[in-house]
């Protein structure tokens, strides 16, 4: 009994253990790839610990890949990889100084003294835990001279246009610095804001959807970041002198006058607002802190994004997606599927703060591209809105351009048939809607539906899948190639023509802006349109290509 528990019996055990962690956290690497997560060690500047900083599924589908299966939620615990890492630095610890011939001896060579050197350095070249596709050479000057990444796509008048859309914003940002998406709603102290309702805004107030009459969403804080991006996105920044500096500073102050700090150190941008859509406010939230840190390093920044990125985080669903709810809300419930659009949201705001230099479980990216292994079609060419949820193609515009962006930052590169597949059907959906302009152009109104619907307009306005061009537009920029250069072109095209035009200073309270007819973004109104369409016209120099 003795001998067993010698010393260098002792340390000779305590050595395998170490090993054989280790073989256990290579192996779940190598699988992960597999089935196309590529989720490893992330590092980082700092840590997201607030401490000193502020006083699913019940069944799983069947991969895309024929020869990998998909890991049960019941069988991989959210932080299952993360701990195991910590254990095999623990027992590493434990084991220092022990003669390396008698390690050799019993277990065999090992590449590398630090159990997680080799898994930190390949994290380096995982697009998602990297700066590839960062906010870098936004800067209003660059954007003069021709900013990184621009390549000629953006064009002088893609740029007045956007300078007359962040002026339209501005012109109607309320009082207290916020924003809504109700241009008639007074600010938090009761004043009016410059429009008072004089634009129209959408079918809450100027007739009815295909389903329902639709609401503007209530939410000033979701409103106030959608505002917000597009000026980050110019390179305006509430740090540096510039004709929007105050804008920006009184719309970051808002944020962070209605951010709440929990008992866990987590920040919350949602203001009590806990309903549906919920989780595309702290999204947004976190988006333009992280991407106003990593322009500005301003130190305020820091703890809300890093706050909010670890709200993110803990609220991930077992099957890798994220809901309209987060654990604690009345309608969350632990077997809620996750959905692509919550996904594409989520993933933008932490891949937003890993490029600022905050740090993600590796756990995350491993689990959300294991649920896009759930909503993509067998031929990777769409993906859809629930792995539960049987759809038809043409309602997966926008989820499956959702879908081939993440994938990109989930490591897939041009040249990859799946990547190509779904890159190739967002191209021809860009096609389909720049067809339609052209024809509308001409003076057609589009032809009558089954359901009686027009085709080309509805309530006056141009039918425009806006989310689509957005996420369309991000995914075939990192693509690049002629994908991005021939189908930018069209959308850069038709949302320069689309913009009201006008003379502000005459009256005109809509010039500027844009409002279509686009069932998924009624409820944002005109300030939702306005957003997107500038931050699409942005897209040449708002992150840097990925793969370029």
């Amino acid at each position: 009994m003795r001998a067993i528990f010698s010393q260098r019996n002792v340390a000779l055990g305590v050595s395998a253990l170490a090993h054989v962690l280790l073989a256990l956290v290579l192996f779940s690497i190598v699988f992960v790839s597999r089935v196309g997560t590529l989720g490893t060690l992330i590092t980082s500047e700092f840590s997201s610990n607030l401490e000193n900083e502020l006083s699913f599924v019940d069944s799983v589908g069947d991969s895309s890949d024929a020869d990998a299966s998909f890991i049960s939620p019941s069988s991989l615990d959210d932080l299952e990889l993360d701990r195991l890492l910590q254990d095999v630095a623990e027992v590493s610890s434990a084991v220092e100084g022990v003669d390396a011939d008698e390690i050799s001896d019993s277990i065999g060579d090992f590449t590398s003294s630090d159990p997680t050197q080799d898994l930190e350095a390949a994290s380096g070249s995982l697009p998602f835990y990297t700066k590839k596709g960062a906010a870098s050479g936004r800067t209003v000057a660059g954007r003069s001279k021709g900013a990184p990444g621009r390549q000629g796509d953006a064009t002088k008048e893609s740029e007045d246009a956007v300078e007359r859309g962040l002026d339209w914003l501005a012109r109607h940002q309320l009082p207290d610095g916020g924003w809504a998406f109700d241009l008639t709603q007074k600010d938090s102290n009761g004043r009016e804001g410059a429009c008072n309702g004089r634009c129209s805004n959408s079918t809450a107030t100027s007739g009815g959807t295909e389903t329902v009459n639709y609401k503007l969403f209530p939410n000033r804080t979701a409103a106030t970041a959608v505002a917000l991006l597009p000026f980050l996105g110019a390179g305006y920044t509430h740090t540096e002198t510039n004709k929007y500096q105050k804008t920006v500073a009184a719309g970051v102050r808002f944020l962070q006058y209605n951010a709440q700090t929990n008992d866990e150190g987590e920040i919350d941008f949602r203001a009590g607002f806990t309903a549906d859509g919920s989780a595309y406010i702290q999204a947004l939230c976190v988006l333009v802190c992280c991407e106003a840190y990593e322009m500005t390093k301003d130190p305020n920044l820091k703890p809300l994004a890093s706050g909010g990125l670890k709200k993110i985080e803990n609220a991930q669903l077992a099957d890798g997606g994220w809901r309209y709810y987060f654990p604690g809300d009345l309608n969350f419930h632990s077997n809620l599927h996750g959905d692509t659009s919550a996904l594409g949201w989520q993933m933008l705001a932490l891949k937003s703060g890993i490029s600022a230099g905050f740090s993600v479980r590796p756990s995350v990216a491993y689990r959300a591209g294991n649920f896009l292994d759930l909503v993509v079609s067998k031929d990777s060419r769409t993906y859809k809105y629930k792995p539960d949820l049987e759809e038809k193609k043409a309602t997966m515009w926008g989820t499956t351009a959702v879908g081939v962006l993440i994938r990109e930052y989930l490591g897939w590169e041009p040249g990859d048939p799946r990547l190509d597949a779904g890159a190739k059907q967002i191209a021809a959906w860009v096609d389909s809607s720049d067809a339609i302009w052209q024809r509308a152009k001409k003076g057609a109104r589009g032809e009558k539906t089954r359901a009686n619907a027009l085709t080309y307009y509805r309530d006056d306005r141009f039918v425009f899948n806006l989310y689509f061009a957005y996420y369309a537009a991000l995914a075939l920029h990192n693509y690049g190639g002629d994908l991005w250069k021939t189908r930018f072109a069209k959308l850069r095209e038709l949302l320069v023509e689309t913009q009201v035009r006008g003379n502000s200073l005459l009256g005109s309270c809509e010039s500027g802006s844009w409002l279509f007819y686009d069932k998924y973004m009624n409820d944002g109104g005109r300030l939702l349109n306005t957003s997107l369409a500038i931050l699409i016209l942005e897209t040449p120099y708002r992150y840097l290509p990925m793969y370029q």
